[in-house]
């Protein structure tokens, strides 16, 4: 009986953080979600022999640590390289035609994603068996730190992937970053306390996660949006062919991030051929003042993974491009 309740009251809590911190749609009062907290903290005591480490009560916990383990990522986190003119995309576009050995008739066909790029702290998400297992900074793009302590204070990041089926391994990569009012709120207490205040989200998204105590991490308000993936092992079903269908799968099937459909609060993603994805660009870069967050200027990723041969020979093709270059090809 204890165990059923137990599994019902991480559930609603579950559904009830999801709600606030990632669809920013609370649906039950404070109060309410303490109370249910409050039952499950006393449940888990009464049987601690059924305490798990994706249960809610398990977000913050642990001593202040004396520094951060290094961390190997089994596939490389690499930035993006800056296209500032037209010609700057053609050339990237001609590259990418190159790369593939696609004829001119099929370059010509090439589709690309289009979408704002947050200014934020790039994170890689380890889930085994649906349970985060670490998380990591992208450090140098080889070598990261181990913030997994921190990253479990973040409530928009899920102990445990959403759903049923998911991958026997799956690392999503995406953003920590701080929303502009949170940011101005965050000074403000600054101010009155006599602290420093922050330069910019960025700054105080990025010092935040890279906290000793992970109580101070908990303390402050982080968001986490997911826009990509590294390895995917033992799959529950077949990897998504595209990138639109990669992040339907994100928002959707597993949703270990706070994804928005374009038109709401989020990442806002175009797919198009390629003389208008610069075209895009300009268009994006005008209203990023109407972002809840910081945006850099829109970033083209190749759409050899949804192009002339749509198939799941997409994604290997897209992987293909860049396992040598300092930035993918995007």
């Amino acid at each position: 009986m204890a165990e059923q309740r137990i599994v019902q009251l991480r559930a609603q809590l579950d559904q009830y953080s999801h709600q606030y911190y990632v669809l920013d749609q609370p649906t039950v009062p404070d109060a309410e979600y303490d109370r249910l907290f409050n039952q499950l903290l006393a449940l888990e005591a009464q049987y601690p022999h059924l305490l798990t480490p994706a249960s809610p009560t398990q977000r913050v916990g642990g001593a202040v640590r004396g520094g951060f383990a290094t961390v190997r990522h089994s596939a490389a986190m690499l930035s993006l390289q800056n296209a500032f003119s037209e010609n700057d995309v053609r050339d990237f576009d001609r590259r990418v035609a190159v790369a593939l050995n696609l004829p001119e008739a099929a370059a010509l066909a090439i589709a690309y994603s289009t979408e704002l790029k947050f200014d934020g702290l790039a994170i890689s998400l380890r889930y085994q068996k649906g349970l985060l297992a670490q998380a990591a900074t992208r450090g140098d793009g080889s070598t990261g730190e181990d913030v997994t302590a921190n990253i479990r204070t973040v409530r928009a990041v899920p102990l445990r992937l959403r759903g049923d089926s998911f991958p026997e391994l799956l690392e999503v990569r995406g953003e920590v970053l701080m929303y502009k009012s949170d940011f101005a709120a965050l000074n403000a207490r600054q101010i009155d306390l006599g602290f420093k205040e922050f330069v910019n989200p960025r700054n105080a998204a990025a010092g935040s996660l890279r906290q000793l105590d992970p109580a101070m991490t908990a303390a402050r308000p982080l968001r986490f949006f997911a826009y990509g993936i590294g390895p995917w092992h033992g799959q529950a079903a077949d990897e998504p062919i595209s990138h639109a269908k990669l992040l339907d799968y994100l928002r959707t099937d597993v949703e270990p991030c706070g994804v928005s459909r374009p038109g709401r609060t989020g990442k806002h993603s175009g797919h198009c051929e390629f003389p208008s994805s610069f075209e895009v660009r300009e268009r994006y870069g005008g209203i990023s003042e109407c972002f809840a967050y910081d945006v850099s200027t829109a970033t083209a990723g190749c759409g050899a993974l949804c192009c002339w041969h749509l198939s799941v020979r997409g994604r290997r093709r897209w992987r293909d491009l860049w396992p040598a270059s300092v930035w993918p090809r995007g």
